[in-house]
């Protein structure tokens, strides 16, 4: 009897408490909500890209890009936040999707480059820097050389782009 008693006493205690613990957890909800929506792909992106960067694109390993104003899509796993273009420096600075594999939350700088002459390819890419802590360290990061495009991107090629479905 004494165990049915306080197992009573303990489901009073219990419901008596759920409303106040409800109410704390939807303001805690309500809070990471604001905080996604802070952060969410729909917050304005600085500056446009240009033409030439956007839509489906095969780079020269294989591997499949889809660029928006707003996202890259690398493959299917890893997804860049855009937040900043900056056409005529040829860069744009990204936030690492905090779903994909790749260095989780971090901040990328991704710098391009117009080719000329190169078949079906029309650009190529740099991940000049993809693990900092700040867009800022991002945005500072220079390492890029497109003078040198064979080894321009931190010793190794730019990766070159071509439009899917062009060969």
């Amino acid at each position: 009897m004494v165990i049915a008693r306080n197992m009573t006493a303990f489901s009073r205690v219990r419901f008596r408490f759920r409303p106040v613990l409800m109410t704390m957890i939807g303001a805690v909800s309500a809070v990471n909500a604001c905080a996604t929506g802070a952060r969410g792909t729909s917050a304005t992106v600085v500056g446009s890209p240009p033409a030439y960067v956007l839509g489906s694109f095969v780079d020269d390993y294989g591997g499949h890009h889809t660029i928006s104003a707003g996202e890259w899509k690398q493959g299917d796993d890893d997804r860049y936040r855009i937040v900043r273009w900056n056409a005529d420096a040829h860069y744009l600075i990204a936030e690492n999707s905090s779903t994909g594999p790749a260095s989780l939350g971090r901040w990328t700088r991704i710098d391009w480059m117009r080719l000329e002459n190169r078949g079906p390819y029309g650009w190529a890419f740099c991940f000049s820097a993809y693990e900092m802590k700040t867009a800022a360290a991002a945005e500072s990061s220079m390492v890029a050389k497109t003078d040198t495009p064979r080894n321009g991107c931190n010793g190794y090629p730019f990766t070159r782009m071509r439009a899917l479905g062009d060969r």
